[in-house]
């Protein structure tokens, strides 16, 4: 009702996205933006309202002194930051303009897409050694000395120019998992709303009602992460699958590191539940069949496989 009558009365002009310790000094944990409003002039939900994610200030905590400019970084980043809205740039990143009503988000996060100007291999190789000591850590590594491991000579350097974006619920079947509450020790993989050891929490009995069949990414809402699940599995509160007859380990791997890359857009206040995995736009190596883009699923596969372990996972 505040937000409606808000918007008859004023004009939303901008809204910043802050960052997340901003108030770390006075031990206040919160999620912080700032709006800007042009007062009694009616919003136009046609008008565009400029959107910045401000997340990144420069400043550091330091021990009794809480979150300070260490590196002499806020004067250049302060420039940056009005200059954006002053002009009303988008910058893949940090900032975006949309239209907007009462009944909409007012975040930058909801609407500005996944910067991957800046992707790196060594994002896919920690994906691949992350997965790798997941399995090791729970037994479920399975190493064959005499497999002769093939000499690499993939090249991984990142050409985005035959990358194309994609909306996430074009390409995979999205859904919400049973959830199982009540756990004992067991052998199936429980998966839960954890950031780490693959989303793993523990190895538990598996109901056949509850049973995930692997071979899928998952994501837990709070905890915001993508992993692949190879193995059969059962799930906590909050846990998603995404699903493609294409996916495989390697494949699905190289898109954990795409999907994780979104994390900063969420937040505990601001979850990462099915709707809006589903809207998620996210750029992928692509190629053409029979006039229409698709994903380049074989070319993802053989970039995770020729990263150093990739062979062994």
């Amino acid at each position: 009702e505040v937000r409606e009558r808000l918007f008859k009365k004023h004009t939303l002009k901008a809204v910043f996205s802050m960052p997340d310790d901003i108030f770390y000094s006075n031990n206040a944990s919160t999620n912080v933006c700032v709006m800007v409003w042009e007062a009694h002039k009616p919003h136009n939900p046609k008008r565009n309202t400029f959107f910045g994610f401000y997340k990144d200030d420069g400043f550091v905590k330091a021990k009794k002194l809480g979150r300070i400019d260490k590196f002499n970084k806020w004067q250049t980043i302060k420039e940056q930051w009005l200059s954006l809205y002053r002009e009303n740039d988008v910058k893949e990143g940090m900032s975006t303009k949309h239209p907007v009503t009462w009944r909409d988000e007012w975040l930058c996060e909801a609407y500005m897409e996944t910067d991957c100007s800046q992707l790196k291999t060594s994002e896919f190789q920690q994906t691949v050694n992350n997965y790798l000591s997941y399995l090791v850590k729970f037994g479920l590594f399975k190493y064959n000395e005499k497999k002769e491991r093939e000499k690499n000579t993939f090249s991984h350097e990142l050409d985005f120019s035959s990358w194309t974006k994609f909306k996430v619920a074009d390409w995979f079947t999205c859904e919400t998992t049973k959830a199982l509450t009540e756990t004992k020790k067991g052998d199936v993989a429980y998966v839960t709303r954890s950031a780490e050891n693959n989303g793993v929490s523990d190895f538990v009995n598996s109901p056949e009602e509850y049973r995930n069949t692997g071979t899928c990414i998952t994501i837990g809402a709070e905890g915001k992460y993508a992993f692949f699940q190879t193995y059969d599995f059962v799930a906590g509160v909050k846990v998603y699958t995404l699903r493609n007859a294409k996916l495989n380990k390697y494949n699905g791997l190289f898109i954990c590191t795409l999907l994780n890359r979104a994390v900063p857009k969420y937040s505990y206040g601001r979850a990462r539940i099915l709707e809006k995995i589903k809207e998620e736009i996210i750029k992928l190596p692509a190629k053409k069949v029979a006039g229409k883009y698709q994903p380049h699923w074989e070319y993802m596969e053989n970039y995770i496989k020729n990263l150093p372990y990739g062979d062994l996972i």
